[in-house]
């Protein structure tokens, strides 16, 4: 499997979304980096993504989350 990549001036290699927001009517992601440190998160467009699995993941684990009985 290919690393999770979005598109830029370079490709940077996606570890995992950490959240969602829409701005001005479109939905974007903030991603965690991999190799960089958190203060280094970015909202990055959903258009951007070259490759949805991570999108996929943030998905299946909030969804997990919020079947979880307190």
């Amino acid at each position: 499997m290919a690393p999770e990549t979005v598109q830029d001036d370079g490709d940077f290699e996606v570890e995992r979304v950490e959240d969602i927001r829409n701005k001005d009517g479109e939905t974007q992601y903030l991603v965690k980096w991999k190799g960089y440190s958190a203060l280094e998160n970015s909202w990055v467009a959903e258009t951007d993504f070259n490759e949805t699995e991570v999108i996929e993941e943030f998905w299946a684990k909030r969804a997990a989350n919020i079947a979880q009985p307190e």
